[in-house]
C-alpha cells in the first residue's frame, strides 16, 4: 500500500515540555470524525486538567506512521502558493512544497497574516 507523503514542520525541539497544565474542555464544534479524533488525542477521553507534556506525547505518538515525517527545529518565515503548489520557507532557507499547506502555528500565525 502506498501512503501519501506528509511533512510536518515543528518550530520547537523534540523534548517534552514540563510544568504547564491546561484544562481541557472538549465541547464539540462540528462533531466531525476528525474533530472527535483530535479531541480524544488532546484530552485522552476526558475533560480534566492535563500536563502539556502528556498531550504533547500523545500527539507525537499519533504522527509516528508510514508516510509522515516530523521535522523539529524548523521555523517558517514565509509562505506562498501558485497554480501548481503551496510552499513554506524556513529561516534556514529550506523550501517545502506540497499540494496544500496547513498552518497550525498559534495565535501569532504567519498564515493568518495572508
Amino acid at each position: 500500500m502506498r501512503y501519501p507523503v506528509l511533512v510536518m514542520l515543528e518550530r520547537a525541539d523534540s523534548s517534552l515540555r514540563n510544568g504547564a497544565f491546561i484544562h481541557l474542555h472538549t465541547k464539540p464544534y462540528s462533531n466531525s470524525v476528525i474533530e472527535r479524533e483530535l479531541s480524544n488525542l488532546a484530552s485522552n477521553g476526558n475533560n480534566n486538567v492535563e500536563a502539556w507534556s502528556a498531550i504533547q506525547e500523545r500527539l507525537l505518538n499519533a504522527v509516528v506512521k508510514p508516510g509522515i515525517t516530523l521535522q523539529h527545529h524548523t521555523r517558517i518565515v514565509s509562505i506562498g502558493q501558485n497554480e501548481s503548489s503551496a510552499w513554506a520557507t524556513s529561516e534556514k532557507e529550506q523550501t517545502f512544497k506540497g499540494d496544500f499547506l496547513i498552518g497550525a502555528d498559534g495565535y501569532r500565525s504567519i498564515v493568518r497574516v495572508i
